[in-house]
């Protein structure tokens, strides 16, 4: 009876001890999520087949929605000959256009802006205008 006792002792004592070891691991799981203050910084993904055409004088820009709920709008820009930016507006729709498209080539980016003001690469589209 006493060696039943033990034994009994040994697995009871065996059992807890693998279940404290398996709490511990799963409380020491890697940790996936992202903070608050981390997603604030993620950048939404870029507008998709970004076009534009010449259209009565006019640089017609279209591109296919970014599908998340974070968007808020996009961003709209002309292309410098240095490869800078300059913003020609902000929209909510999925076009834009550009009353006064400068003659010869012109290249023009988009870029997605979600709720926390981030931004997602210009995807870029190019035109050939002449007045």
């Amino acid at each position: 009876m006493l060696k039943i006792a033990r034994l009994w002792l040994i697995f009871a004592v065996g059992v807890s001890g693998l279940a404290s070891i398996g709490m511990a691991q799963s409380s020491q799981q890697p940790k996936t999520d992202v903070s608050l203050a981390e997603s604030k910084k993620i950048s939404p993904f870029p507008p998709k087949s970004v076009t534009v055409q010449i259209t009565d004088g006019r640089a017609i820009l279209k591109w296919t929605k970014v599908p998340s709920e974070k968007i808020t709008g996009y961003d709209i820009y002309r292309v410098l000959d240095d490869g800078k930016l300059e913003k020609l507006g902000h929209t909510k729709e999925l076009t834009f256009v550009d009353k006064r498209p400068p003659n010869g080539k012109t290249a023009y980016a988009v870029a997605s802006v979600d709720y926390n003001d981030n931004r997602s690469k210009p995807r870029e589209a190019s035109v050939e205008a002449s007045q």
